[in-house]
């Protein structure tokens, strides 16, 4: 039995390892896969040796070595080794392996054991993590609970909203100061079409994963957890995303929900939308657990993760097209992603060189393509929306975080990193339109937390409180610890 506890080890580890962002199912898949291929690898193997025993411990040295390429390759990153010598060692060190087994005459039923023994041990190492974790999630979950004290004047629908979110898109500021890009007519061209621009627009949050939630939640994650409690445990951001209180809000105002999905998992699609426009079916563990392994240079095209998030755009981008002209008044999310890069500025498929997706300097120098090439769909789409809408329309268009370029490694506190760095992640583009244009709600420096409330206000009518601004960034070393970084954000007078 072990070639096949030792192919579902890494599928559990990586689950464990990113338990609170994976669903179950993606898992499930993941594990098909790789028991198949142990079938596979033990039948060839118990085949060329026509001993069971001498193939199950081919197949499990087979097995090892192939899901610890992604460990091989870290070396290769970490000491500046050619993966070549790497790989080539990999394969003498298999070749010996294989030497050993098909020519020792010894009795191998004490090594088979210790594979079964040393395969179970990785299997409950994962899963006793992943118990725990599910065990306390359940305790947070069982006492989750918010309040929505607003009170809603009037009924029926209203003007569609539409909103959307460019994940990563850097503020104005931050283009000019760290990409050398002027995105001055982007701005002018959507003040020309009746857009109010947040000039001095900041993110309350560095990262999707509390961002987005409080974006749609319209307050901030330490009101929206138990207790105020925002831990790995506590803080079930997949579920915030899915139930979020804006669109509970806009459900019971009767309208119709459209989500706009993106390669991200909790995001993909939404289970309360009455329509969910997204393309590509390969889930984001599938393919992380896929560049792990020993096809991951193979660069097959069922896992090629950049060019479905191309073609994702454009299907996305055409889909879009039809939803002014539905009758109902409509909630349109709609999450793009400004990584990975994949456009030029003409819209073409942007190729890079071996190793340049990850180097910084490539990457300062394809960014500011991808944000030309939005800029001018986004601007196509609400022409599109000007043109072809039957009454009144809100757009919403906002990132929920700056372009975060700037590596951390090494860095353990917030004071370790730099004033531009801080301000490159936390700054970023909001801007809004709204059929009445007098709303005096909205200001120049307003953070995310604030747009709905702001909208909701002006359309609704509904008495939401304007939230203080605030920013916050993770502490390097800890994901969920947040410190208040608000003046060190700020725009200068």
């Amino acid at each position: 039995m072990h070639p096949f506890f030792i192919a579902l080890s890494p599928v559990l580890f990586l689950y464990a390892y990113n338990v609170e962002q994976v669903l179950v199912g993606d898992t499930l898949i993941s594990a098909l896969i790789v028991l198949v291929l142990a079938i596979i690898v033990l039948g060839l193997f118990s085949a060329i040796f026509r001993d069971l025993r001498k193939g199950a411990l081919a197949a499990s040295f087979f097995l090892i070595l192939f899901f610890s390429y992604g460990h091989l390759f870290a070396l290769k990153e970490l000491y500046s080794i050619r993966l070549r010598y790497l790989i080539g060692g990999a394969v003498l060190l298999f070749s010996l392996g294989l030497f050993f087994i098909a020519t020792t005459r010894r009795d191998l039923r004490v090594l088979a054991r210790s594979a079964t023994v040393f395969a179970v041990f990785l299997i409950l190492f994962s899963v006793l993590q992943i118990t725990a974790f599910k065990i306390k999630s359940a305790y947070f979950s069982s006492r989750y609970g918010s309040s929505d004290n607003i009170k809603v004047v009037g009924n029926g629908g209203g003007p569609d909203i539409y909103y959307i979110m460019l994940d990563g898109y850097a503020s104005s500021w931050s283009l000019r100061e760290v990409y050398k890009y002027d995105n001055t007519p982007f701005l002018n061209a959507l003040r020309d079409r009746g857009f109010f621009v947040v000039s001095k627009s900041r993110s309350n949050y560095p990262n999707t994963t509390f961002s987005l939630p409080s974006m749609l939640n319209m307050d901030y994650v330490e009101n929206l957890t138990s207790d105020g409690l925002i831990t790995k445990e506590s803080y079930n951001y997949r579920d915030l995303i899915y139930n979020n209180a804006a669109l509970k809000f806009l459900l019971a105002k009767g309208y119709t929900y459209i989500h706009v999905g993106s390669w991200w998992d909790p995001t993909r699609s939404n289970p309360h939308a009455s329509v969910n426009i997204n393309k590509g079916y390969m889930p984001e563990f599938v393919s992380t657990l896929y560049k792990s392994v020993a096809f991951g240079p193979l660069n097959i095209k069922l896992f090629d993760t950049r060019r479905e998030q191309y073609d994702r755009i454009y299907y996305q981008l055409d889909q879009l097209r039809n939803i002014p002209r539905r009758p109902e008044s409509t909630f349109t999310f709609v999450h793009f992603n400004m990584s990975p890069y994949v456009f030029d500025e003409n819209g073409g498929f942007l190729v890079f060189k071996q190793g340049d997706d990850t180097r910084f300097e490539s990457l300062l120098e394809k960014y500011p393509q991808q944000v030309a090439f939005f800029n001018r769909e986004v601007l196509k789409l609400i022409d599109h929306i000007r043109e072809t809408s039957g009454g009144d329309y809100v757009i919403i268009l906002q990132s929920d975080h700056g372009s975060r370029v700037f590596p951390e490694e090494g860095k353990t506190s917030v004071d370790e990193l730099e004033d531009l760095d801080i301000k490159e992640r936390l700054r970023n583009l909001s801007a809004v339109y709204l059929p009445k244009k007098d709303s005096k709600d909205l200001y120049e420096s307003m953070t995310n937390v604030n747009m709905l409330r702001v909208v909701f206000n002006n359309i609704f009518g509904t008495n939401y409180e304007i939230l203080p601004d605030r920013s916050y960034i993770n502490v390097p070393s800890d994901h969920y610890k947040f410190v208040d970084v608000t003046e060190r954000a700020k725009y200068e007078d």
